[in-house]
């Protein structure tokens, strides 16, 4: 795994524990507050994803910042302290141990390999989050939060922080890496905004109707997958997935039908499908892609030897002919000077 050098200035260090501490408190409170959020949990919970991400990136000296960020979030004039704790040490577990266990399997941020995708479902979201969900829910119960079905609750808390890694770390790792191509194809272009100009406003028609329409997303990310892989695929589940929880959180169309716990189960279960088909069929196609070139480059160096070879095989019959020539020379003139 990609680690940050160990010779910053404690000042850089500083600056990147801030940043991140930013970066976690804002996109909790988007998961919360924002338009994407629920009124009574976030479907999606973005904050271990944007703290797995920053350990990955930076390195996991920048740990106090993913703590300082859930701390920020837990804090309230209503707060207690083992609410506060549970939160602090919940969101802290969830990205040392997700960062730990992936460093552990030898994972490549940039997820070139089926094994790597695989790494980040398991070991960077589904394990750890049960930790920290674990942590957080037995915290709030022992706080004295309002009565409350702990399973129910830990259920929602612990697939909430799974998807922010599915959904909102390959999407970071994917911009991490992003950069200008040096050659500029026109079609690629108009291709890929063709893709969200046309997915965007059918999934927006299809949540404003009575019928649960979301599988109609599915075409989309395929082909955002077949033809883009990762980069594309990653930024279409996060369009998708904020549109679903905008109309949850809205009661727009099906939504409106349904109980608050029972959209919210929805909207993960259509969130952790799409990820899940995004990032493996699009890993599945990269490593088809790269297969491919390798037995290209292959073929065009055998094809280079066997050029090679049968010049050789031309020109050594002529120099053979030329040196039985000599020969017969030499016994022409040994056979007049006897």
């Amino acid at each position: 795994m990609e680690i940050a050098p160990h010779n910053h200035s404690r000042f850089v260090v500083a600056l990147c524990i801030l940043g991140v501490a930013a970066a976690c408190y804002v996109s909790g409170r988007l998961g919360v507050h924002g338009p994407v959020g629920s009124g009574v949990a976030s479907p999606l919970w973005p904050p271990p994803g944007v703290g797995l991400v920053a350990l990955i990136v930076l390195g996991p000296r920048v740990w106090p910042g993913v703590a300082i960020g859930a701390m920020a979030l837990a804090l309230s004039p209503d707060a207690t302290l083992p609410g506060v704790a549970g939160a602090t040490i919940g969101a802290t577990l969830t990205a040392v141990l997700g960062y730990l266990l992936l460093d552990a399997a030898d994972f490549r941020p940039e997820l070139p390999r089926l094994r790597d995708v695989l790494a980040l479902v398991v070991l960077g979201g589904v394990a750890p989050t049960v930790v920290g969900a674990t942590v957080v829910v037995g915290s709030l119960q022992v706080a004295g939060a309002p009565p409350a079905d702990f399973g129910t609750t830990w259920l929602v808390e612990w697939i909430g922080g799974a998807l922010g890694v599915l959904v909102i770390a390959p999407f970071l790792l994917m911009v991490r890496k992003f950069h200008w191509p040096r050659v500029f194809r026109l079609a690629r272009w108009l291709e890929v905004t063709a893709l969200f100009a046309v997915m965007v406003p059918v999934l927006v028609l299809s949540l404003q109707g009575e019928e649960q329409l979301l599988f109609i997303t599915f075409p989309f990310v395929v082909w955002a997958a077949w033809r883009f892989q990762l980069a594309a695929a990653t930024a279409c589940v996060l369009v998708a997935t904020m549109l679903a929880i905008y109309a949850n959180s809205r009661g727009m169309g099906a939504f409106a039908f349904h109980s608050e716990l029972s959209n919210i189960f929805t909207v993960q279960s259509f969130a952790a499908v799409t990820a899940l088909t995004a990032l493996v069929l699009s890993a599945t196609i990269a490593a088809r892609n790269e297969a491919r070139a390798h037995v290209e480059e292959v073929a065009v160096q055998l094809a280079s030897v066997v050029h090679q070879l049968d010049r050789r095989l031309r020109v050594r019959p002529r120099t053979d002919q030329a040196a039985r020539s000599e020969l017969g020379e030499r016994d022409v003139v040994r056979q007049k000077t006897t």
